[in-house]
């Protein structure tokens, strides 16, 4: 490339929607009667719906006279325990708390396969779900780690120039002509107009950066890089090429 320019469950693939977690707690259970043969010592306690990886519910609403339930802890399945009857009347039947929101939407994570033994790699796409149709809808795109250089005497960056025009990276449909988006990432092919001299600072300056969201199609989704020649550019320190995760927004429930 001219570098030296100044211009500067379940998500089932094939169409099938990613289950979102979550179902709004709508599997929360009242408790069983608080009233025993006493109506006084045996309190119901009612469980919150389950989800995974998901921030805790919110705490249970008591049962008359009952007191409320606990709050889910973060991360947890479940939701708060629902609140317990001490000999109210009627008995106790407080809900548990409402699950959160989990990361069953999650679609995985692509990087580039470029090295410095075989730079041309940079050009090949690299599919999300080893390119299954992914289903339409809105995504989020997330820098996870990585960075690279667009020629040996450049500095550490991930797009050459803004909006990844000329040179940069892009998430692709069926061929690298369907361009979908640039994915985050800094711009910039040298210190003065946005590089970093360390790959450190680079991946520390894109983790700070936004996700993006977009919507999509549906259909095939990789990422490649837009750049030529490829053989002037220099792979991540140890492999750690830019990557990007994937995860689907909206619709993101079982049909």
């Amino acid at each position: 490339m001219g570098k030296y320019a100044t211009a500067c469950g379940s998500l089932l693939f094939g169409l099938v929607v990613y289950s979102c977690g979550a179902d709004d707690g709508a599997t929360d259970r009242d408790g069983a009667s608080g009233a025993s043969d006493a109506g006084e010592d045996n309190a119901g306690n009612g469980f919150g719906g389950s989800d995974s990886d998901a921030e805790g519910g919110s705490a249970g609403v008591g049962g008359v006279s009952g007191s409320a339930g606990s709050a889910g802890d973060p991360g947890s399945d479940a939701g708060g325990y629902a609140g317990s009857s001490s000999g109210g009347t009627p008995a106790g039947s407080g809900a548990g708390g409402v699950a959160g929101n989990g990361n069953s939407c999650d679609v995985g994570e692509v990087a580039s396969t470029g090295t410095q033994d075989n730079l041309d790699l940079f050009g090949t796409v690299i599919y999300f779900g080893e390119g299954a149709a992914l289903a339409a809808g809105r995504y989020r795109v997330t820098y996870v780690d990585g960075c690279m250089k667009y020629g040996g005497g450049q500095d550490w960056t991930i797009h050459a120039y803004a909006t990844a025009e000329p040179f940069g990276w892009w998430f692709v449909g069926e061929t690298t002509a369907d361009k979908i988006v640039a994915p985050p990432g800094t711009e910039g092919y040298a210190t003065s107009n946005g590089a970093y001299a360390t790959f450190a600072e680079c991946v520390a300056a894109n983790l700070a950066l936004p996700p993006l969201e977009f919507d999509f199609a549906g259909g095939k989704l990789g990422v490649w890089l837009q750049d030529s020649p490829y053989s002037d550019n220099m792979a991540g320190e140890a492999g750690r090429n830019p990557k990007w995760q994937l995860t689907l927004l909206a619709p993101c429930e079982e049909e």
